[in-house]
């Protein structure tokens, strides 16, 4: 391509090849979008896309600067395909979609160790998208108006970034970090994950779902999840751990399980949430075997139960709808902030068969009282 001039479009390159070779062009910057030009750069290195760029793409680059850029009404916004170490920092990205229900604001392809760092990415299909492209860190994003705010997390970091009035603010995650994000006014903050995700430290609020679908062997913890209709609304999502969140003020439920089996759910503070709980799984764990979570209706519901002596906990048990769950070690004070994670699942379910047992021969509970006090 030589010497076109797009006028009042954007350059609609389109993504749907996905073997290498089929985005090896010959496209350079004589051809211009509303008098800018086009940057389609193959196999360059150690380079920095000019500020008057109207489309990027990088195909077999590596160490490439695309900063303080304004990419407007492309298909792609922004194309990486092989290409690596390159950052992609402080642009404005907008409207990248040409009614197509593929529009992609940043759309990496066999791309790793990139960097996007501080852009504005609005009103795409998907402001960010990673088709196997792994090892990429995402942070200090504002994505918004989008139907995916980034789909597509296998092994990247996504961190400080702020997703917000998206369908789904995360969509797709597996082995990826996920952390100190402002997830909010979205139909689902996080949505379908395959699972083996690290989510800690964020704040989720005024979803509909916090957190849906989450998939499998998720460490979930840290996190501030308020104002939703559901917080957590984990369906099909089994061997989670779900620790040391505050869940507050959700209006439908704190945490609603449906069909998952061996979730670990403890040092959670559950305060002023419509309905606390549902466990509609099932050899789902409440507490650790020692301490389970803080409820702030328990002492409504239990006006006659005791504190055990030194323990930090109450006498009876914290009833949960569903299938005959419960918290068999309320939290009498809510837990404290922390960040170290010491109890691994081996523990979790040696303490839930201990006590199983105690359950059976009381007299074995009566001598460990006396023995503790």
């Amino acid at each position: 391509m030589k010497n076109n001039h797009i006028i009042n479009s954007g350059f609609n390159f389109g993504i749907h090849p996905y073997s290498i070779e089929d985005f090896i062009h010959d496209i350079d910057k004589s051809n211009t979008v509303d008098g800018k030009p086009i940057y389609y750069w193959c196999n360059i290195k150690n380079a920095e896309i000019p500020h008057d760029a109207a489309y990027v793409a990088l195909i077999n680059c590596s160490n490439i600067n695309v900063n303080n850029l304004t990419l407007i009404n492309n298909y792609p916004g922004l194309l990486l395909v092989n290409s690596t170490n390159c950052i992609i920092k402080q642009n404005n990205i907008l409207n990248n979609f040409l009614d197509s229900p593929f529009g992609y604001g940043v759309f990496l392809l066999y791309s790793s160790n990139n960097f996007i760092e501080y852009n504005n990415i609005l009103n795409q299909e998907t402001g960010i998208s990673n088709v196997e492209s792994t090892n990429n860190t995402i942070i200090g994003n504002n994505i918004s108006e989008c139907d995916s705010g980034i789909w597509r997390n296998f092994y990247n970091i996504i961190r400080d970034n702020n997703l917000f009035n998206n369908y789904k603010g995360l969509d797709y995650n597996c082995n990826s970090v996920i952390e100190g994000n402002k997830i909010y006014s979205n139909n689902c903050g996080m949505g379908s994950g395959y699972g083996e995700n690290t989510i800690t430290d964020n704040d989720i609020f005024d979803n509909f779902e916090g957190i849906g679908y989450i998939g499998e062997n998720n460490l979930i913890s840290n996190n501030n999840i308020f104002n939703n209709n559901y917080g957590i609304n984990n369906y099909y999502g089994n061997y989670n751990i779900i620790i040391k969140n505050n869940i507050i003020s959700n209006s439908e439920y704190g945490i609603h399980l449906y069909s998952c089996k061996e979730n670990c759910i403890y040092h959670n503070n559950f305060i002023n949430n419509t309905q606390n709980a549902k466990d509609g799984g099932y050899d789902n764990y409440w507490d650790d075997g020692k301490h389970g979570n803080y409820w702030s209706d328990y002492e409504e519901k239990y006006p006659n139960a005791k504190k055990k002596p030194f323990k930090g906990i109450w006498d009876t048990p914290y009833e949960i709808e569903g299938w005959d769950s419960k918290d068999n070690y309320p939290l009498i004070k809510q837990w404290p902030d922390s960040r170290t994670i010491t109890i691994t699942r081996n523990i979790v379910t040696f303490n839930y068969l201990f006590h199983w047992f105690l359950e059976r021969f009381p007299i074995l509970q009566k001598i460990l009282n006396f023995l503790t006090i």
